[in-house]
């Protein structure tokens, strides 16, 4: 009994064995590589646009065009670089957008002189149009595909301040229009989030503040007058990584 069990113990033993030399060997080529973790290191360029609200005011204590808020739609394309370490980011990014902030106030009055009817009208428009940064850059990679950063430096934009005015009297009508452009600088501050769809292709959405200092309109005339000019945008973009 006990030498058949011994037998049997042992051709077990030897069937075992042949089956498992019939077995493919599992080497370092039958197992998965690990699949990379997206980097953010690299150029990339893209394109963004959004809202924009600013304001324009003189900075005196009694004003004399008082405080108007240009908004409207901006567009724009920015260009950079970033260096990842671990899970942070340093990068530098220049941008610049075509702005269409406006806004403006106008006044009418007519009278009767010499039983002729008299009207004058008059309007102050002020427009933003163009904003540009160059902009250091710190961020941290959450989870491999989404990345969050502060964001600041250099600002620069383009200002028109136009006035018009029209005036009519005994079927003679006169009018006139004058504007002067500026171009502001300053520092702007801001914050956004980024998110890899590929390892390619990353979206973007930001907020910026932009104090543009102050600018002397219409110089060496009578209406001369300083205006100061800030501005906050709220855009999304799209990057192409290389």
């Amino acid at each position: 009994m006990k030498k058949t069990l011994l037998v049997s113990c042992a051709t077990i033993a030897l069937a075992s064995s042949a089956f498992a030399a019939d077995l493919p060997a599992r080497t370092a080529a039958n197992v998965p590589a690990p699949i990379a973790a997206p980097t953010w290191s690299g150029f990339y360029v893209g394109v963004n646009g959004g809202y924009g609200l600013g304001t324009v005011k003189d900075p005196y204590v009694t004003p004399v065009i008082g405080e108007f808020n240009p908004k409207g739609t901006i567009f724009g394309l920015q260009a950079g670089y970033n260096h990842q370490v671990d899970k942070y980011v340093l990068g530098l990014e220049a941008d610049y957008a075509w702005a269409s902030m406006s806004d403006s106030f106008g006044i009418a009055a007519s009278t009767v002189i010499n039983g002729s009817a008299f009207s004058a009208a008059a309007k102050l428009e002020t427009k933003q149009t163009s904003l540009g940064t160059i902009r250091a850059r710190a961020g941290y990679d959450i989870n491999n595909n989404l990345l969050v950063y502060i964001t600041g430096g250099y600002a620069y934009g383009s200002h028109k301040l136009t006035a018009s005015g029209s005036a009519s009297w005994q079927g003679v009508r006169v009018a006139d229009q004058a504007s002067n452009s500026q171009t502001h600088v300053g520092w702007v501050l801001g914050a956004g989030t980024e998110y890899a769809l590929t390892k390619n292709v990353i979206a973007k959405v930001e907020y910026l503040y932009a104090n543009l200092g102050s600018k002397t309109y219409w110089g060496g005339t009578v209406v001369a007058d300083k205006l100061s000019l800030t501005s906050g945008i709220v855009r999304a973009g799209v990057n192409y990584k290389f």
